[in-house]
């Protein structure tokens, strides 16, 4: 109980209280699992899932510089071809790298503080592991803040990237309904990623006429499985992935896109949502006009958060050292 206060105290700035939105939570609603046999579906309890602790996978070979690069000073497992990195601070009940960290995790808002200029993204798909053995599939998607760092060379011009995942609270989004593996193998299964606008309500509400915009196109998932299944073949049974549960990313593209800013000229509301979807229907955006109870039937992993401006992380009087670098520009 008093870590968890501590770790509400420490993220202050970004956690507000928003005029459109109301308050803002760190506790996530329950995870659905469809596509299940007889066409039941399963719920995990979201604070449960925020235990788990997350890991992102890169590919070795031809890795952008900025992909690999990491701010966190974690270690990494190398599986061949793959790089996998833990995801800082997710999975706070039990990850031994949480010195100051805060869990990233949300299902329901996607926090943007004022003082980050940037946000990118890139669709993943994301696989969950209990006990090492492949349980479910679903919908992901990798955001960063894109931080240029001087590389300290006296006279030098030379900036790198690193990638900062973890910013802060609801930094990192995983999808509120969860599929099975036998749906992810089925040959029509892809992803898509929508942009909505002004619909201000419910799943469906969002996707007004004129409303939506296209985050990233149709992606077929058959090559990512392909990297899931040669990372499973490759896990050493002493991995950290061989007991409890973990949620494992694998990007599906090398290029990130910048998200829209939510400042309009005139100093209007660019308040928006992100949708993504994985599913087996032929045209996903007809999917954004469905009912939640016709959503579950078509076994479709499905993410959902709003993009929330949040007040400045750096001005912040509680702001814990691994965020210093990020929002006061200092090691």
């Amino acid at each position: 109980m008093t870590h968890t206060l501590t770790c509400w105290l420490l993220t202050w700035p970004l956690l507000i209280i928003n005029p459109s939105h109301g308050f803002s939570s760190q506790s996530s609603n329950d995870i659905k699992i469809v596509g299940l046999p007889g066409g039941n579906i399963e719920s995990l309890p979201g604070m449960y899932v925020q235990t788990f602790r997350r890991w992102i996978v890169q590919d070795n070979d031809n890795t952008d510089d900025d992909d690999h690069l990491t701010s966190t000073g974690m270690t990494t497992e190398n599986y061949s071809l793959q790089t996998i990195e833990p995801i800082a601070g997710a999975g706070l009940h039990n990850f031994p790298y949480d010195e100051g960290w805060v869990d990233p995790t949300t299902t329901k808002e996607l926090w943007w503080p004022k003082d980050i200029p940037t946000l990118q993204t890139r669709p993943t798909l994301n696989v969950l592991f209990k006990g090492g053995i492949l349980s479910y599939v679903s919908m992901g998607l990798d955001v960063r803040v894109p931080h240029p760092v001087d590389d300290g060379c006296p006279g030098g011009d030379d900036v790198v990237v690193t990638s900062w995942r973890n910013y802060g609270l609801n930094s990192q989004p995983i999808a509120r309904q969860w599929t099975t593996l036998t749906i992810a193998m089925e040959k029509m299964f892809h992803v898509e990623g929508f942009l909505l606008r002004g619909g201000g309500g419910g799943f469906d509400n969002g996707a007004e006429e004129g409303g939506r915009e296209v985050l990233f196109p149709s992606l077929n998932v058959e090559s990512v499985l392909g990297k899931v299944a040669n990372f499973i073949a490759q896990m050493d049974p002493l991995s950290p992935l061989a007991e409890g549960f973990h949620i494992v990313s694998f990007p599906m593209r090398k290029v990130w896109v910048d998200l829209p800013s939510l400042e309009e000229e005139g100093g209007g509301d660019g308040s928006y949502k992100i949708v993504c979807l994985a599913t087996s229907e032929p045209f996903a955006s007809k999917l954004l006009d469905l009912d939640e109870g016709l959503l579950e039937m078509s076994s479709t992993s499905v993410l959902e958060v709003d993009v929330v401006r949040t007040e400045e992380g750096g001005k912040s009087p509680y702001l814990t050292e691994p965020y210093k670098r990020l929002y006061l520009k200092s090691s």
